[in-house]
């Protein structure tokens, strides 16, 4: 068997970083997009306000998460949150986040768009156009992750009957009532 370890001291606070670095981009773009709508007052749709809302909290969210875990890796703390378990709970929320902000925007700005061919005024359209795409590149990054937590887990476990149960041999069952 590969021994996979020296691969995930390497590749995981870089694909962390990564990910905090766009976590942290598209949070400071839906940063200002809010508050310039909120100060002016000129969202072009309800639905694009709310979804650029959206996304400034899975932007925060991500950047948080980010940090923590990159944070623990290199502080080499143990423990539950650092388990592949945690991982995997923790990068499955923020992919679930990240997929219904970029979503939500991509569905409410029309997809692919061209800020000319509005039928209503399009204030920040550019800078709409980069969230987008930002939050689409953090969403694709978090699948890679998830991927990685999902193979360390068949690795680690690789038969999928005990996956879901605690094996725990009938020697020590009795001696744990007794």
């Amino acid at each position: 068997m590969v021994d996979s370890s020296a691969l995930i001291r390497r590749g995981h606070p870089i694909t962390f970083i990564i990910f905090t670095v766009v976590a942290f981009i598209v949070a400071v773009i839906a940063s200002t997009l809010v508050a310039d709508y909120n100060s002016n007052n000129n969202a072009p749709t309800m639905g694009i306000n709310n979804a650029t809302r959206f996304l400034l909290f899975a932007g925060w969210w991500g950047f948080l998460v980010g940090v923590v875990y990159t944070g623990l890796f290199l502080a080499s703390v143990g423990g539950v949150i650092t388990s592949i378990a945690g991982h995997g709970i923790a990068i499955f929320l923020t992919w679930i986040f990240w997929l219904a902000g970029a979503a939500a925007l991509t569905d409410r700005t029309g997809g692919s768009f061209s800020c000319s061919a509005k039928a209503y005024p399009f204030p920040y359209c550019n800078s709409t156009k980069a969230l987008t795409a930002f939050a689409w590149i953090g969403w694709i990054i978090l699948c890679f992750i998830s991927y990685a937590v999902f193979c360390l887990k068949k690795k680690n476990n690789p038969t999928t009957s005990e996956s879901s149960y605690i094996s725990v041999p009938a020697s020590n069952f009795f001696s744990i009532l007794s």
